[in-house]
């Protein structure tokens, strides 16, 4: 069985060079990599490979399929392999691209940080609610002071 047999489907890639020819003339001819991902999606389904170089990658283009995946099964796919560039660039550092005793330690120091910024709770979005009716209330006060005031937006959003 071929390597390209294990993966999921995708388009047939280069041989040295990988899917990045095909992807190059879809990201021109659609404008932007996030269509050309949703094109492969519609193509290959929810999970497709992409060959950067001689490089597979493995893309989940479904909310729940990546939730399934790295939440419930995340301990599948918790010791991976990454790039060397990436490697060399993090020193095998952060959260993004590290394995094993330090990406625990850094997933449960984010996790910690993030909860307390109120991440996850509805804090967030009640202080977003509280500052939105203070500006509103703020708008009001001056349309009833002068109802010929002109507001600039950029100072009321900022």
């Amino acid at each position: 069985m071929t390597r390209r047999a294990k993966l999921p489907p995708g388009p047939v890639p280069f041989h040295v060079l990988g899917n990045l020819p095909q992807l190059a003339l879809h990201i021109w001819q659609k404008g932007s990599l996030l269509r050309a991902l949703r094109d492969y999606q519609k193509e290959y389904g929810e999970i497709f490979t992409l060959w950067m170089g001689p490089m597979p990658t493995v893309h989940i283009a479904s909310l729940e399929l990546s939730h399934e995946l790295m939440v419930k099964q995340g301990n599948n796919y918790a010791d991976r392999w990454s790039p060397y560039m990436f490697q060399y660039i993090r020193n095998g550092r952060g959260i993004g691209f590290s394995n094993g005793d330090y990406w625990q330690d850094q997933r449960r120091f984010t996790l910690q940080t993030l909860r307390n910024f109120g991440v996850g709770r509805n804090l967030i979005e009640e202080r977003i609610m509280l500052e939105f009716d203070l500006r509103s209330a703020e708008l009001d006060q001056k349309i009833k002071n002068n109802k010929n005031h002109v507001e600039d937006a950029k100072e009321f959003m900022n």
